[in-house]
């Protein structure tokens, strides 16, 4: 087991592949926003382990070789969750529960976009792309995690949209990571305005966007996420894959 080099994120890329489980992982690493370690060869890995600086308790984990994530987890601080393939899950957990009494088992479900998204009904709200100019309304969100370190940079090199009233924004939808042709969206509503459809608006203005650009669109949901996973059925999202977080409990 070693630490991967920034230099070597072009063969880390090589190694697990651009695909929709991949893209946050090898985006947080191409802007330094992430470290890696590797079990065995880079371009034949037993387990890579990536771990966001923005999300440090949750590391994203590739490879065939439950043990040798295991290694590398156990050698990791501050983390409290792992995320998976469903395979590599099943031979993972029964390891986890040597340590942990209990392993809880959620999955995330991951869309992608195929063809143009489907327009969700007019909103009475103000709704747009947002610019740079717009970084104070994002400085209104509960959010750390906008997957380009700083708000700036989100709207300097992403795309995002939002709903507005009364001059607040009440919604947003924003691009968190970029990869290959893939681009993971997100997004994010006031809890008082949830319900009204905005983050299906502001989603399907990025997506929208994204797909003019020549970009693939992704959006990954936890299972148990209802209002997401509405979304996507929505604006006409089909499942491509599924990832497993396992968190030990008390």
């Amino acid at each position: 087991m070693r630490a991967i080099d920034p230099s070597e994120s072009v063969d880390l890329e090589f190694a697990i592949g651009t695909t929709p489980v991949t893209v946050t992982a090898l985006h947080a690493l191409r802007l330094g926003l992430a470290q890696a370690w590797i079990s065995g060869d880079i371009f034949n890995p037993r387990a890579v382990v990536v771990q966001r600086s923005e999300t440090p308790a949750v590391p994203l984990a590739y490879g065939a070789d439950a043990g040798a994530i295991w290694a590398i987890l156990r050698t990791l601080a501050g983390w409290t969750s792992i995320t998976v393939d469903p395979d590599i899950a099943h031979d993972l957990r029964p390891i986890m529960s040597w340590y942990y009494p209990h392993i809880r088992f959620q999955e995330i479900v991951f869309h992608a976009l195929r063809g143009a998204p489907a327009q969700p009904p007019t909103l009475d709200a103000q709704t747009r792309l947002l610019s740079s100019v717009d970084v104070d309304l994002l400085e209104t969100l509960p959010i750390d995690d906008f997957g380009f370190g700083t708000r700036e940079n989100t709207l300097r090199n992403g795309i995002a949209a939002g709903a507005l009233s009364a001059g607040r924004l009440i919604s947003t939808a924003w691009v968190s990571a970029y990869a290959g042709l893939y681009a993971e969206v997100r997004a994010y509503t006031q809890p008082d305005m949830r319900g009204r459809g905005l983050a299906s608006y502001t989603t399907w203005l990025v997506m929208d966007a994204l797909r003019r650009r020549g970009s693939l669109p992704i959006w990954a949901v936890d299972e148990g996420n209802k209002a997401a996973l509405r979304i996507a059925d929505k604006l006409g999202l089909l499942e491509v894959s599924r990832r497993v977080m396992l968190t030990p409990t008390a």
